[in-house]
């Protein structure tokens, strides 16, 4: 059981990290500085998975919903699935670059700053999927493109940050995480 003023603190470093974060989307480097980068802190990030998913979900059912496919929508659980291995991927395949590069001591910031930040973009694709199905549907397919370019554009700038190396090597981390994504989608969702 967890004491009161552990939840406290762990709420209060759940809520710094997010405002964190939301200084590294708004493209802000100093929001590096503000984030947790112990080895708890490193732990403490996954809890940014928990924050993540209802918005995964809710993102997810909506966009079934609106393809119109009905077995579409009953594919959340395999969805869970890809999402679980996607957000544990990253972790490990950043784990093996770091190390093949010679970036190790990059690692722990590399991974808190990219899964708290996972929680500011899912908001954001939350309000734009809200935002979409109101709007006819070639402007919010748009919106939602936009915001997926904003979203890759933000990532680039996370791996860009905490790594402190050659573009080159950034893109490197980031093409290898998107192929690996998209694989990862494709052999479960199909």
């Amino acid at each position: 059981m967890i004491r009161k003023d552990e939840r406290q603190s762990l709420v209060d470093e759940i809520v710094r990290s997010l405002v964190a974060a939301f200084r590294l989307v708004r493209l802000q480097e100093d929001g590096l500085t503000h984030l947790n980068l112990s080895i708890d802190g490193f732990w403490r990030s996954f809890l940014a998975a928990v924050i993540v998913l209802p918005g995964a979900a809710f993102v997810f059912h909506v966009q079934s919903l609106q393809s119109g496919d009905p077995a579409e929508a009953g594919r959340l659980g395999m969805a869970g699935i890809v999402f679980a291995i996607t957000w544990l991927k990253f972790p490990l395949l950043s784990l093996v670059f770091v190390r093949c590069f010679g970036l190790t001591d990059r690692y722990v910031p590399l991974v808190v700053a990219s899964n708290w930040v996972a929680v500011c973009i899912m908001a954001i694709f939350v309000a734009v999927v809200l935002l979409s199905t109101i709007l006819p549907m070639m402007i919010g397919q748009t919106l939602l493109l936009m915001t997926f370019v904003g979203a890759l554009y933000v990532q680039w700038f996370v791996l860009n940050v905490t790594l402190r190396a050659a573009a080159v090597t950034v893109l490197g981390l980031f093409v290898l995480d998107i192929l690996a994504d998209e694989l990862i989608h494709r052999l479960i969702m199909g």
